[in-house]
């Protein structure tokens, strides 16, 4: 216990009519182990799940289409990266991008789906059993708790998009709905600035 968490691996073996057993302490192989998939699979940065993982969780739940009710995604993209850079430094747009990744993990609808950084200033929740509607009401209440949130007297603003998976429309493929999902986010970012 005053070590942790310890790995062991045990084999028997069976000989005329003796057993034989082996345990080796694994632990310093097994963290290795572990060290790796962790940096594999999620960003240093936020601690969300990376784009590997993203393309791996997201096409496991594709994989079975045929038993998905409902699956939808929310793309964002979080605005004045640049600018809080350029004003305030990189390690204040870095606090600016874990604020961001804090309030995927905690603030209601996303918390209940898997956020993943795919890019510098964009992230993705998939969701599985949730319907569109519902989570455009709820989407609401996230916008503002990002508000709220500030880094360096700064809010926390972003650009959404929604998109439920549909067969017929998707014709049954992952990245229709996530391009979907990418275009209603564009068209918010343009309908904020004032564009049409």
């Amino acid at each position: 216990p005053e070590k942790g968490v310890r790995y062991v691996r045990m084999e028997v073996k069976n000989e005329n009519w003796a057993q034989i057993g082996l345990v080796e302490d694994v632990t310093v192989s097994m963290r290795e182990r572990l060290r790796i998939e962790h940096e594999r699979d999620y960003d240093t940065l936020t601690g969300l799940y990376n784009r590997r993982a993203f393309k791996r969780e997201s096409e496991s739940i594709f994989g079975r289409r045929k038993k998905i009710r409902h699956a939808a995604f929310i793309m964002l993209d979080l605005d004045n990266l640049k600018y809080i850079n350029d004003t305030y430094g990189h390690a204040a747009g870095d606090a600016y991008l874990r604020r961001m990744a804090h309030l995927l993990m905690r603030e209601e609808p996303v918390s209940r789906g898997l956020s993943f950084r795919i890019g510098g200033d964009e992230f993705v929740t998939l969701f599985e059993g949730e319907e569109e509607e519902t989570l455009l009401r709820e989407l609401e209440l996230f916008h503002m708790a990002g508000a709220q949130a500030e880094v360096n007297g700064e809010p926390v603003t972003f650009a959404y998009g929604v998109a439920s998976y549909d067969p017929d429309l998707d014709k049954g493929s992952l990245h229709n709905t996530l391009s979907r999902a990418d275009a209603l986010m564009y068209r918010f970012k343009k309908a904020a600035r004032g564009e049409s």
